[in-house]
């Protein structure tokens, strides 16, 4: 995994942007990268009220600002070497981070809360952290843990025949021996075609097992050869986006998660994939989105 040098925390001032800070002050420590701290004002928000608009447009600045200096200082008291906040104002954070900033400043990491002010509905991204995780052309880190640790204890990559797979399963190996984690490798078995064929059924979801079996396998004897000489390995059946966030995540009691943007079958591109998606939504810990950034 190429170190991250350049990471981006999006902040509002909330408690979920607190502990992304907390994340990223962390990283940028180990790697000895750069931090940005970035902070858009929604300007779509100051715009519908007809009355003092121009009051309330200079207090969201303000306000802003003060959010930087507040974060900038959490950074500066934890030794962080390089800090760089930008502010920026927009009708919509997500995109202007995403497709502005992100670019423009060079990021290959970004990192955000799960949600941020106005979440109505706990399981739900926030508007900025899921138009990130959509957008960014870079790796998106989603910080969802209740508690801050310094080190990941357990880590869970999502397997698949993909290429975006191995680079998950690289980025895993490598955090899970800097932070001596303890590392497991999951592949769930989704057969849809299995299910819509009435004849031969059995041949086939046996044929879709032994794929399975054997991939994981495969993953299992690199990590050995990666200095991982433990690596549990599991094969869980149904839809991936459901049972790897809130069933194998829990079972091995994951802190971490590690998927690819897209999976087995996707179309290349920037939009995340419906399970990548589906695990950042519904998982209960910190998820690690890796992209096949274009050199």
């Amino acid at each position: 995994m190429k170190r991250y040098q350049r990471i981006l925390v999006a902040v509002d001032g909330s408690k979920e942007a607190t502990k992304a800070l907390n994340r990223g002050i962390n990283l940028a420590k180990r790697y000895d990268s750069r931090l940005f701290i970035c902070h858009v004002v929604e300007s779509k928000e100051y715009s519908r009220v007809p009355v003092y608009r121009e009051e309330i447009k200079q207090a969201a600045v303000e306000n802003g600002l003060e959010i930087l200096k507040a974060y900038e200082k959490t950074a500066a008291e934890a030794e962080v070497k390089d800090v760089v906040t930008i502010m920026k104002r927009g009708v919509s954070p997500q995109k202007m981070i995403a497709k502005e900033i992100i670019p423009l400043y060079n990021i290959d990491l970004a990192i955000t809360g799960a949600s941020g002010l106005g979440l109505i509905e706990s399981y739900l991204l926030g508007s900025v952290s899921a138009g990130m995780v959509h957008l960014a052309g870079c790796d998106v880190m989603v910080v969802k843990n209740k508690a801050f640790t310094e080190n990941y204890r357990r880590i869970l990559v999502a397997i698949d025949e993909s290429e975006m797979s191995m680079k998950a399963f690289e980025t895993a190996i490598t955090i899970a021996r800097e932070q001596e984690s303890e590392i497991s490798a999951v592949h769930v078995l989704h057969t849809p075609l299995a299910h819509s064929v009435e004849q031969f059924r059995d041949d086939i979801q046996d044929i879709y097992m032994k794929n399975g079996e054997l991939l994981l396998e495969r993953y299992q004897k690199m990590a050995v050869e990666r200095g991982m000489q433990h690596m549990p390995i599991s094969m869980e059946y149904g839809a991936p986006k459901f049972i790897l966030p809130k069933e194998t995540a829990v079972l091995f009691r994951a802190d971490l998660i590690v998927a690819g943007a897209t999976g087995a079958g996707v179309e290349k591109g920037l939009h995340l994939g419906s399970v990548s998606e589906g695990i950042v939504r519904r998982a209960a810990c910190d998820v690690l989105i890796i992209r096949n950034k274009p050199n």
